[in-house]
């Protein structure tokens, strides 16, 4: 006959062991939430110049990628683990009952609840671990940008983001926005007349002068102030200042304005296509100030709106390619990350790399080459689909299409390495 105590204490060692793992990963973990966050910062850093990545920062961002990934293998393995474990420990306790008469069911074995409990913390820490660090949240937090030279009349920008708390509990009460605390050159009063305004706006745009633009359209009278055109035009400028300020606190507070902005322009106009579209590209970037169940929900928000505008306006390229970064990066989700965020935060969002090519084709087809990171988008979701062929040409379309921004140059960098891969296929 089997011995019992040794097969609990070969299980109580090995779940025992398994949990020190998980503690040591967990205890270890705000050290590497430190590392990845100076990587990115110093990645962000090279975004803002318009100069040539240096080899060593390459490095180093690899470095963060291979450590993201050996991270993710082991949070996987954790997990899967775990749920063997489980099973092991209930067909060992199962084992015990029917050849002991010491017990009648699995429960009233000494070891059999400790052991459970063990395998239950193993599999819940790890899953979170893995939708915690990987497509899950890089899904809900998805930031779009869209190219500003293409479309210089229309909302035609990327990720900003939300509500203040006090805002949010008065109800979206658009009068309550924060009044101005700066003001425009003296000599240079802002303008009264709406088209004025507009035009002074599109041309400091035009310029990158995305401080200027937000202290103008903050500081007019309150009957322009609610005018739909300029809030998204304070939204936008909102959104480009996140993108270059490093400082958490100001970044949050500049999304909560960035939001309030869009919510204020639906609520005035939910038909217009402009404010449902800004509405879906908020909701996105709020994202990343919140947890992963709101995350979920804010998906399908964003799916919405961005659907209703393209619904209103259906030859913006912008929308198109917003709903197919969206598609992208649920289409990207493993089976397991689906299932383990389903579990643990609610049923993500569902999409696949074909209805995602659908959306990027469509948009170059509205307006062909009006963008690097769409043509390299589809380059990359070919890929994905293993149609290298197709990869390939897309990726020679999407090189030779001129770079006008920082973030042009990024993409190029991004491409490059894909051409490089796919020359391996």
């Amino acid at each position: 006959m089997v011995n019992r105590g040794l097969l609990w204490s070969i299980l109580g060692v090995a779940g025992s062991a398994t949990a020190i793992v998980i503690a040591y990963r967990y205890l270890n973990t705000p050290v590497i939430e430190e590392t990845n966050h100076s990587v990115a910062n110093s990645v962000q850093e090279d975004v803002d110049e318009p100069e040539e990545v240096s080899k060593s920062e390459n490095i180093e961002t690899n470095s963060s990628h291979q450590l993201s990934m050996i991270q993710r293998e082991g949070s996987l393995f954790l997990s899967l683990f775990s749920l063997i474990f489980m099973l092991l420990v209930g067909l060992v306790g199962f084992f015990v009952v029917v050849t002991s008469n010491e017990a009648s069911s699995v429960a009233q074995l000494p070891m059999f609840p400790p052991l459970m409990w063990i395998t239950i913390g193993m599999f819940a820490a790890a899953s979170v671990e893995i939708v915690n660090r990987n497509n899950v949240l890089r899904a809900l937090g998805m930031t779009f940008t869209t190219e500003k030279a293409v479309f210089p009349n229309t909302p035609e920008d990327f990720n900003v983001i939300r509500e203040s708390s006090a805002t949010n509990s008065t109800g979206q009460n658009s009068s309550r926005r924060e009044q101005p605390d700066v003001t425009l050159d003296e000599e240079k009063p802002p303008p009264t007349d709406l088209v004025a305004v507009i035009d002074q706006a599109d041309e400091l745009f035009e310029q990158d002068q995305h401080d200027r633009i937000r202290t103008l359209l903050k500081s007019l009278p309150p009957a322009l102030t609610l005018d739909v055109e300029v809030l998204w035009r304070r939204a936008r400028a909102c959104n480009y200042l996140i993108d270059t300020n490093r400082d958490q606190n100001e970044k949050r507070k500049l999304a909560y304005e960035g939001l309030e902005c869009a919510e204020a322009a639906y609520s005035i106009n939910p038909s217009s296509a402009t404010s449902n579209k800004w509405m879906a590209i908020m909701t996105s970037s709020v994202g990343n100030f919140r947890d992963t169940k709101e995350k979920i929900a804010g998906a399908y928000v964003i799916r919405d709106h961005i659907q209703r505008a393209i619904e209103l306006d259906p030859l913006d390229a912008t929308s198109h390619n917003i709903l197919g970064q969206w598609c992208l990066a649920f289409a990207d989700m493993s089976w397991f990350e689906k299932k383990a965020a389903a579990a643990l935060f609610g049923k993500p969002p569902t999409a696949t790399y074909e209805d995602a090519l659908e959306h990027f084709f469509s948009a170059e087809n509205i307006s062909p080459g009006f963008w690097k990171r769409n043509a390299f988008l589809i380059a990359q979701t070919m890929a994905k689909l293993k149609r290298f062929d197709e990869a390939q040409k897309w990726t020679a379309q999407a090189k030779g299409i001129e770079i006008k921004t920082a973030e042009d140059k990024q993409v190029q960098e991004s491409i490059i390495k894909l051409e490089r891969d796919l020359r391996n296929k």
